[in-house]
């Protein structure tokens, strides 16, 4: 099932169990900070209020209890910046991104508010509308997203 604006299904299956791989981005003990390491920023406007991404997306234990950090995730900070480290250069989407958010928190009601958007179409790109295809788009040093 593909859902209208691309996104290959997202919000229509169940998530990834969390510490599996998603797409070209693994789940690991970290430390990658001097390999690569970029920075993306996200927003989701909910009722005319940004709204950053949940805390801690991408970090936590795999169901065997093996601590584990995507390769693309976020802290618990201020401005939320998508973090996105890994031991080689990697083409990181939102649609990876969306994926790892996910398999963190299923029931989050801001990643349900950001999924209904991008599937309407409605996000922009540093300020420009963003291709229909959203879950396509690479995550870029500094990119800005804001989602609704």
């Amino acid at each position: 099932v593909v859902e209208p604006g691309g996104g290959g299904g997202l919000g229509t299956r169940p998530p990834a169990a969390f510490g599996l791989p998603v797409g070209d981005v693994s789940c690991d003990l970290g430390g990658h900070d001097e390999a690569y390491h970029i920075h993306a920023t996200l927003a989701v406007d909910v009722g005319g209020t940004l709204q950053v991404a949940d805390p801690n997306i991408g970090l936590g234990m795999t169901p065997g209890g093996e601590p584990c950090m995507y390769w693309v995730h976020t802290h618990d900070e201020p401005g939320r910046l998508v973090h996105i480290e890994a031991p080689q250069n990697v083409t990181v989407t939102l649609g990876d991104f969306i994926e790892v958010w996910r398999a963190t928190y299923p029931d989050s009601p801001l990643l349900a508010a950001a999924l209904e958007d991008l599937v309407a179409g409605r996000y922009t790109l540093d300020g420009a509308p963003g291709p229909a295809d959203w879950s396509s788009v690479t995550l870029a040093d500094q990119l800005a997203i804001v989602i609704g």
